[in-house]
């Protein structure tokens, strides 16, 4: 725990001597121990028996160490009020009599006095999806509720979605909790401050009521509990500060942060808009076939291609991200996020953000792979005239055939609607047939449909023919 983010954070509180209110007894007592102009003795007395939380006791052992003071060390070795401190302070005290120094045996340890309470349990913050969604947990301890967790899904625009209350949850449960928050939602899981997840449930509870967003969930609960923690998380406000806009071309090496892969995933859509932009100025001959021109547009085009509510929301997404970083052994690529946030929607110079779109081509959608589909493109598309005019004529006579198809259908469709087989064969004869053969004709049809077809004077003539013949 000595590289913990809590352990740290008592370490920068007792090198600044900034320290929050409700912890300024144990961190002063820390300071005091940590004098080493004074007398060990004299210290413990001072201190007398000033009760210390875990992270400061660590804070403590990590600075005894690095200020050389092997007596405290020894002190905190045998009688630490936390195991994890001991354990870490004995291990230290172990490399430094490898080292040469004399460090005295150790003392059978009294019984390790608890703490006022039990660490309370980590809060925790996801990444964004390609959705906007996010998981916050806040945990905390209190008498009453032992170990706690607040689990909240949280929407980057719609703001808080549904909460959940974990009251004495044991330190596995939360394990098994979290590991099945990554295996349904992905994304990375990072320990952040208590104010820092306080913080992002206010602004989300701000965001859903203020939209009329339903909540999942118990939010009085989440109300209280912001209401109990509102001073502490004030005076603990979180910023990073901002890098040179030269160091941004820099920042392509965020395109390798975990943290940003549902932040980019954002951009898919707008890729393939920015695609079509450049096909059509390349086939209007306002932009030239070169990779650097097409990078430079294609970056320009994707800044483009988002409006101001657009950039707002991922500029917003990428301040969060940039937080987030902080908290992280990653730190240093905190200031280009937040860099590119302020970018993303600085309206007086809209081309702030260009350089860093173009990485983000270059690494979704590089441009040779573009430009080889754009020359094929025009490859097969090239034709000589010759050939081009050949194609029309090979074309115009299919249309003529399909017409003359077409006419006769037309003409059969008709014939079987006035006629059956037998009088198609009597409509075929010559016009000039005798009125004998027309006699004939009708004798042999079982039907009066080959009767109907005939003319009507050869009717007339065959039905007098045909009495006369009855007669």
């Amino acid at each position: 725990m000595p590289k913990s983010h809590k352990t740290k954070t008592a370490s920068k509180w007792l090198a600044s001597g900034l320290v929050p209110a409700e912890r300024s007894e144990e961190l002063i007592a820390a300071s005091v121990l940590l004098a080493s102009d004074i007398p060990l003795g004299a210290r413990l007395d001072d201190i007398a028996a000033q009760k210390m939380a875990v992270d400061v006791e660590m804070a403590v052992v990590v600075a005894a160490d690095n200020a050389g003071d092997i007596d405290l060390l020894v002190h905190l070795r045998d009688k630490g009020q936390h195991k994890a401190s001991a354990k870490h302070a004995k291990k230290l005290l172990y490399r430094a009599k490898q080292r040469g120094a004399s460090i005295p045996e150790e003392q059978t340890r009294e019984a390790v006095s608890l703490s006022r309470s039990p660490e309370p349990l980590p809060s925790l913050c996801s990444s964004f999806d390609r959705n906007g969604g996010q998981v916050v947990l806040w945990g905390g301890w209190s008498d009453e509720d032992g170990s706690w967790a607040l689990l909240g899904i949280i929407h980057d625009q719609r703001g808080l979605e549904s909460v959940a209350w974990l009251p004495r949850l044991s330190r596995s449960r939360l394990r098994s909790v979290m590991d099945d928050l990554r295996e349904r939602r992905g994304g990375e899981l990072i320990e952040v401050s208590e104010s820092f997840a306080v913080d992002r449930f206010r602004l989300a509870l701000q965001s859903a009521e203020s939209l009329q967003t339903r909540i999942d969930g118990d939010k009085t609960r989440v109300r209280r509990m912001l209401e109990e923690r509102a001073e502490a998380a004030d005076e603990h406000k979180e910023e990073v500060n901002l890098v040179d806009d030269q160091t941004l071309d820099a920042c392509s090496e965020l395109l390798d942060e975990s943290l940003l892969d549902g932040w980019l995933t954002t951009l898919d859509d707008a890729l393939d808009r920015v695609e079509s932009t450049l096909k059509s100025q390349i086939e209007a001959q306002t932009l030239s076939i070169d990779s650097k021109a097409v990078t430079a547009a294609a970056g320009a085009a994707l800044a483009e291609t988002f409006d101001a509510d657009g950039r707002n929301r991922l500029a917003a997404q990428m301040q969060i991200n940039a937080l987030l970083l902080s908290q992280t052994e990653r730190g240093a690529l905190a200031g280009c996020a937040a860099t590119l946030a302020d970018a993303l929607v600085d309206q007086d110079n809209p081309q702030r953000a260009s350089t860093f779109f173009q990485a983000v081509i270059e690494r979704l959608a590089p441009v040779e792979d573009f430009l080889e589909q754009v020359s094929a493109q025009s490859t097969d598309s090239a034709e000589p005239p010759s050939v081009a005019l050949g194609a029309e004529q090979e074309v115009e006579a299919p249309v003529n055939e399909a017409q003359d198809e077409q006419t006769e259908d037309s003409d059969e469709q008709n014939s079987a609607q006035t006629a059956t087989t037998d009088a198609e064969e009597v409509l075929d004869q010559d016009s000039d047939t005798t009125s004998t053969e027309a006699t004939e004709t009708a004798e042999t049809a079982e039907t009066a449909e080959a009767t109907e077809t005939a003319e009507a004077t050869e009717t007339a003539e065959a039905t007098e023919t045909a009495e006369a013949t009855e007669t």
